[in-house]
């Protein structure tokens, strides 16, 4: 089933590099995890589409790890993510 997450997302877009996409768009298909696009991929117009509007997200395996908004989501602090993801790299043996 393919599905698409809309929100802030930090992804890693080569190993060891994170980068948020702000109003992004993240396509899974049965849970993983086949690409992030600024805009809605075209032919994708029926699938589910999960909008989180402006909170920030950060995705492993197809599941939410990191969902703030609000005063949460500005006081996220850079430290915090970066561990949080060197904890999943480590996890995965990166």
């Amino acid at each position: 089933m393919t599905q698409i997450l809309r929100g802030n997302i930090i992804h890693a877009p080569k190993m060891g590099e994170l980068s948020i996409l702000e109003h992004g768009y993240m396509v899974l298909e049965d849970g993983v995890i086949q690409g992030v696009y600024p805009q809605r991929p075209e032919g994708l117009e029926q699938a589910a589409l999960r909008d989180y509007g402006d909170r920030l997200l950060m995705l492993h395996e197809g599941k939410v790890v990191l969902d703030r908004a609000g005063q949460e989501k500005q006081d996220t602090q850079l430290d915090e993510v970066l561990k949080l993801f060197n904890e999943i790299s480590v996890e995965c043996g990166n």
